[in-house]
C-alpha cells in the first residue's frame, strides 16, 4: 500500500510540474501553452499577441471570479490607462480566436472565462 501511494504521489507531482508550468486544458477543445503564448484549438495552433496573452492569462488566473476592466488595464500596462473601447477591441480579437462563448461579459462588472469545471482545475 505504501509503495502504491508513493508511486501515485510521484506521478501527481510530475504531472503538476509538467502541466501547470507549461500548459493548461481549458476545455475539450482548447489548451493554452504559457511558454509559447499559443492556444491549441481543435488541433490548430493560434498565436496570441502580447496583450491578448496577458488578458487570457488573467482570465485563467481569475477563472472563478469576475475580471474587471481595471484589472485588465493594469495587467496590460501599469502606467498608461487604455480606453474601455481599446479593452473591448482586445477582447473581441481574443474571442475571434478562442470562440465568442469562451469569454462571458457580466455587464457593468467585467469578464469571466467560460471553462470546463472538470478538466480545468
Amino acid at each position: 500500500e505504501y509503495t502504491t501511494l508513493t508511486d501515485t504521489l510521484l506521478k501527481i507531482v510530475e504531472k503538476i510540474k509538467t502541466q501547470s508550468l507549461k500548459s493548461i486544458v481549458i476545455n475539450k477543445k482548447i489548451e493554452y501553452n504559457f511558454n509559447s503564448k499559443e492556444i491549441k484549438k481543435d488541433n490548430n495552433i493560434l498565436k496570441l499577441t502580447k496583450n491578448e496573452a496577458l488578458i487570457f492569462e488573467l482570465l485563467i488566473k481569475n477563472k472563478d471570479c469576475i475580471t474587471t476592466v481595471e484589472q485588465i488595464n493594469y495587467a496590460i500596462d501599469t502606467d498608461t490607462l487604455k480606453s474601455e473601447q481599446a479593452i473591448k477591441n482586445l477582447l473581441y480579437r481574443l474571442r475571434q480566436k478562442i470562440g465568442k462563448d469562451m469569454i462571458i461579459n457580466n455587464k457593468g462588472l467585467g469578464y469571466v472565462l467560460n471553462h470546463d469545471k472538470e478538466t480545468f482545475v
